[in-house]
């Protein structure tokens, strides 16, 4: 596990490999890097840069209140792919993930070579969406980070995991979180 402090002294924890054209991966909110980890292998193999940081607060990344808003976690993650030495890359982002590439986007065009918003969009959260993401913060500060179960298989996977017996468990190792992943025979 590599690390990275940027200057507003969040510590950004990471995976980079290859050294093809960089793709950096941004996952969704109560996750971690390991989320990608079948797409780094694919995209690895085919000859890309994969870099997956954690977003502060999540896996092995630090949490810092005054910097941790959309914009914030996008100028952080400007400054790491400076720091990497990436001029320009592909930026994917899945749910929160792709919030923080719009704001990379704006931020710093220049910087980024394509844009895959993966289970995403460009306006504001709802206020329902908004609550949820309170729950779950809440959730998360009265049971700790650990306790935190992602149960939605069946909105991910869908009917597959009934028809299917072939759905695993998988321990996150970077920050301790659960969460079931479908996997196809």
């Amino acid at each position: 596990m590599a690390e990275i402090s940027v200057s507003n002294g969040t510590k950004i924890s990471y995976h980079d490999s290859g050294s093809g054209t960089p793709i950096l991966f941004l996952h969704s909110f109560g996750h971690n890097k390991n989320l990608w980890y079948p797409q780094l292998t694919h995209c690895l193999e085919l000859g890309y840069r994969v870099i997956a940081p954690d977003m502060p607060g999540h896996g092995d990344s630090s949490f810092d209140p005054n910097n941790h808003t959309v914009d914030l976690i996008g100028q952080a993650y400007g400054e790491f792919l400076d720091i990497l030495g990436v001029d320009k890359a592909i930026v994917a982002g899945i749910s929160i993930g792709g919030y923080i590439a719009l704001r990379m986007c704006a931020r710093r065009p220049e910087q980024i070579a394509g844009l895959v918003m993966i289970c995403s969009k460009a306006e504001a959260d709802s206020e329902e969406i908004k609550e949820r993401r309170r729950s779950q913060i809440e959730n998360i500060h009265k049971n700790g980070r650990n306790h935190r179960v992602v149960p939605r298989v069946n909105l991910i996977c869908g009917r597959y995991t009934e028809i299917r017996a072939a759905v695993i468990h998988f321990m996150g190792t970077a920050g301790g979180i659960r969460r079931k992943v479908c996997r196809r025979n």
